[in-house]
C-alpha cells in the first residue's frame, strides 16, 4: 500500500511526494517504499509484490521500484482507505490466478498487506514470523 496524501512529514512530503517516496538515503533501498518492496522480496519473487498507489503516483512508484514489473502497480481509481486497497489488490491477484499466471500448484494461497511506510524497529523478528508462516504454508 502506498497511497498516502503526503502530510505526515509535511512539509518535505507533498501530495506528489509522500513520504514512502522520499528519497531518505544514499544508499538503497532509498525510499521507505523500496525498502518495503526490499522486506518482502525475501519472502515471495518480485512477479508476485503488487503496490496499490494513488493513480497519480504510478511513474513515481514505478521510479523507486524500477525491477518491479509495471503491471504489479495498481492504480487507485480514487484514494480511499486500507481495505479498499486490499480488496483492489486482491481483485488483481484473483484475475491472475484465473488466467494462470502463476501454474496450477492445487495449493490454497495467502495474502500479506505491508504498508509503504516506515518498517518497525523489530522487523528482522517480524520478517522470521512471517517467512516461518510462509514455509509452513507451503508444506
Amino acid at each position: 500500500m502506498a497511497g498516502g496524501g503526503g502530510t505526515r512529514l509535511w512539509p518535505a512530503s507533498t501530495p506528489t511526494r509522500p513520504k514512502q517516496l522520499l528519497q531518505l538515503s544514499e544508499r538503497p533501498p532509498s525510499t521507505l517504499l523500496a525498502a518495503a518492496v526490499e522486506r518482502a522480496r525475501r519472502l515471495v519473487p518480485l512477479e508476485r509484490i503488487f503496490v496499490v498507489t494513488n493513480i497519480a503516483l504510478v511513474p513515481a512508484v514505478e521510479a523507486a521500484v524500477p525491477d518491479l514489473p509495471p503491471a504489479n502497480v495498481i492504480p487507485e481509481p480514487r484514494p480511499r482507505s486500507t481495505a479498499p486497497c486490499v480488496a483492489l489488490a486482491l481483485l488483481h491477484v484473483r484475475q491472475r490466478l484465473r488466467i494462470g499466471l502463476y501454474g496450477r500448484t492445487g495449493r490454497k494461497g495467502h495474502v500479506d498487506g505491508v504498508a509503504g511506510g516506515p518498517s518497525h524497529r523489530r522487523s528482522g523478528s517480524i520478517h522470521r514470523v512471517a517467512g516461518a508462516c510462509v514455509s509452513r504454508r507451503r508444506r
